[in-house]
């Protein structure tokens, strides 16, 4: 089996490469931002395209970036006066203090140069390049390697053309890839590491580096380890509503500094903050989001519970981060909510999207299905909102019934590949 991960991110970024447009790639640390970069230089040079690659990791090439002019002379010394198009690749562009309007500065100056930049989640990468380069770039979120490319990688991509049919019909060679993804989620150096050690040795090394890096160091917070317990209750509480002034005094925090550190994991690719759905101020919950972690694995590391998940209450918690993992990425111009009433109703996801309708609620179960059933938290939700679809995404049943005016849909997890 081949040890190259081939990432569906390739053929947008490969799109990309003929718009004006700088082409930037965001995401956690390790996922492999710098590796999608390199793929794409290799395409532009076996067709003959000239590239220049930077990493502001490597003094050698951080000391061209002093000021713009500096930049560019060097292009000019490695390339002469170039006649056609340049692709200048820039990794770990955030390195670079003030990276907006710097690369704000060389894109005003309708040079011949298409620059691709890749960097980690930082708040000078999210805010300051994003409020710089409005209109002058676009930005793609590399995550962690998906299930679907998960599955493909184990099977030596045989099924690459017809993945949902692959799960279809081996079920359970599909529940065993699962549960290792449920276990160990998907940093693609944790996936290619062979061995359980050395898997774990990857995977802590990929949180101390992000602790110590974007937190500790670039973030400068003042209370990196009251950081690390904020995450171990994050990850005891995934998909569950978060209470922010109990979650304050239970790591010894106030409530506004709480609130920043939220920000800052949010901001640099390690959880995502579920917003509620509501239209009833009185009836339906408002305020309290609820956390997911952007990696499985990196959340059961942090649980301490890093493949050992084997009860079907943990590996369900689990399967629930997937599915919003998969929703996300499915509809990635569309925010995927939660609903819960104060009578304790609850829909796991809503997925507002002109492609279902309209709002689509969605209820997860970690089961094998052999007939339709309709929970009454889910009835309560089309009762109220008579949504045009619904979704229950469970392991196996694929089946369609109406409900009212609503069509539910049992997607089995084979379908979402």
């Amino acid at each position: 089996m081949t040890n190259t991960i081939r990432r569906q991110a390739l053929i947008a970024l490969e799109r990309h490469l003929s718009a004006p447009e700088i082409t930037l790639l965001i995401g956690p640390r390790q996922v492999g931002k710098t590796t999608l970069m390199r793929a794409l230089l290799r395409q532009l040079e076996s067709s003959g395209e000239p590239t220049v690659f930077f990493n502001l990791d490597v003094e050698e090439d951080a000391r061209w970036f002093g000021s713009q002019r500096q930049l560019l002379d060097r292009l000019e010394f490695l390339l002469g006066k170039p006649a056609r198009k340049v692709y200048v690749a820039i990794d770990e562009i955030q390195r670079k203090a003030d990276a907006g309007r710097f690369m704000k500065g060389l894109y005003d100056m309708n040079l011949p140069y298409k620059f691709i930049l890749s960097g980690s989640g930082s708040l000078e990468l999210k805010e300051q390049i994003a409020e710089s380069m409005m209109g002058r770039k676009r930005a793609f979120f590399i995550a962690p390697v998906s299930f679907a490319e998960f599955v493909n990688h184990r099977t030596d991509y045989a099924y690459s053309d017809r993945l949902p049919g692959f799960g279809q019909m081996e079920p359970q060679r599909l529940m065993g890839l699962l549960t290792e993804y449920l276990n160990y989620g998907g940093y693609p150096r944790v996936i290619t590491s062979q061995g359980q050690d050395e898997k774990r040795q990857v995977i802590r090394e990929i949180y101390t580096s992000y602790v110590e890096r974007d937190i500790s160091g670039l973030l400068r917070l003042s209370r990196p380890n009251a950081f690390r317990q904020m995450l171990a209750v994050l990850a005891s509480q995934s998909g569950q509503l978060l209470n922010l002034s109990t979650l304050a005094s239970q790591i010894g925090l106030s409530t506004p500094t709480l609130k920043n550190y939220l920000y800052f994991a949010e901001q640099t690719f390690s959880i995502a903050l579920v917003q509620p759905y509501f239209r009833n101020l009185q009836k339906e919950i408002t305020k309290s989001p609820t956390p997911y972690f952007v990696d499985l694995g990196l959340r059961n590391l942090v649980l301490n519970r890093w493949g050992t998940l084997t009860e079907p209450i943990d590996l369900g918690l689990a399967f629930q981060a997937l599915v919003f993992q998969m929703l996300r990425a499915r509809f990635a111009d569309a925010p995927v909510r939660y609903w819960r009433t104060v009578e304790r109703a609850e829909v796991d996801f809503v997925v507002e999207h002109e492609s279902l309708g309209g709002i689509c609620p969605v209820e997860v179960k970690f089961a094998s299905l052999r007939k339709p059933a309709i929970t009454r938290s889910l009835r309560s939700f089309l009762d109220k909102y008579q949504p045009r679809e619904a979704w229950v995404v469970n392991l196996s049943l694929s089946q369609v019934t109406q409900i009212g005016a609503t069509t539910v849909r049992f997607v089995p997890l084979y379908a979402l590949l």
